[in-house]
């Protein structure tokens, strides 16, 4: 095994272990789990026996394995964004939510005093 490989394969377990341990504390749904260690073994193989990409890369039509992994990073690029536009939109609806409850309560509060409560 050369130097690269061990290199690339100490990057992959450090973000699996980052990724395990710090989505327990967060509500981590399993499929992003399960595809976290589609992609784990994946990236193993890949490094362990880098012909195989070239091997699925022309299995597929591709001409290089070096295409196939650019065409792979695209998608994951992509996906990355849907899930962060999506993310954002839930986070802004939660906020517009806690601030019309604060404004509520606020109003409330106001109103008491003004009543002389």
């Amino acid at each position: 095994m050369i130097l690269g490989q061990i290199v690339l394969l100490a990057g992959v377990a450090t973000i699996a272990v980052y990724f395990l341990k710090h989505r327990q504390k967060t509500v981590a749904k399993a499929l992003k789990k399960i595809a976290l260690l589609c992609f784990l073994l994946i990236s193993v193989l890949t490094i362990i026996f880098p012909n195989i990409l070239s091997q699925v890369a022309s299995f597929l039509g591709i001409g290089r394995g070096a295409d196939l992994l650019l065409y792979g990073l695209a998608l994951v690029v992509l996906f990355q964004l849907f899930n962060n536009y999506m993310k954002d939109r839930e986070y802004k609806y939660e906020t517009a939510k806690i601030i019309r409850k604060l404004a509520i309560l606020e109003a409330d509060r106001e109103n008491g005093r003004k009543q002389g409560r």
